[in-house]
C-alpha cells in the first residue's frame, strides 16, 4: 500500500488493460461538468484512462507521472462532459498498455463552479464503485 492517500483506501488499476472502475448511480441535474481526480502515478510515462458516460466514450485523461513516486498525489481534470438529469453511469477504463494510475478520489464539478465551494463538490469516493 502506498502512503498519502485520503480516506481509507484507493483504487490500483494495475497493469491490466481491461481494468476499470464504475459508478452506476450518479444522480445530477442536466448540464456540463468536469471530473476532478486525485491520483498517483509512480511510473515514468502517463497512464491514461478513458471516460465513459452512460456507455459512451467521452474523453481520455492522461494522468501524468507524479515525479515517479507512488506516494505523491496530484489533481487533474477531464474535458467538459455532459450529464443528463437523473441517474448517470461513469466508468474509467485503462486506455494504454502501461496500466492505470492509483485513483484516490473523483469529484464532479459543474462547469464554471468554484472548486473551493464545498456545497457544489460531490465526492464519489463514498458509494462503493464496481471495479474489475
Amino acid at each position: 500500500i502506498n502512503s498519502g492517500f485520503s480516506g481509507q483506501s484507493y483504487v490500483d488499476f494495475g497493469s491490466d488493460e481491461t481494468s476499470y472502475i464504475e459508478w452506476d448511480n450518479v444522480d445530477v441535474k442536466e448540464g456540463e461538468y468536469e471530473l476532478i481526480f486525485r491520483y498517483a502515478n509512480g511510473g515514468r510515462d502517463p497512464r491514461p484512462l478513458r471516460i465513459y458516460i452512460n456507455a459512451v466514450s467521452t474523453d481520455v485523461v492522461a494522468f501524468e507521472s507524479t515525479d515517479k513516486r507512488w506516494h505523491l498525489w496530484k489533481h487533474t481534470k477531464s474535458a467538459p462532459l455532459s450529464l443528463h438529469q437523473g441517474t448517470n453511469t461513469i466508468r474509467l477504463r485503462v486506455a494504454g498498455d502501461a496500466g492505470g494510475p492509483n485513483l484516490d478520489q473523483m469529484i464532479i464539478l459543474p462547469l464554471g463552479a468554484d472548486p473551493n465551494d464545498p456545497v457544489i463538490l460531490s465526492d464519489l469516493a463514498t458509494p462503493a464503485p464496481t471495479t474489475r
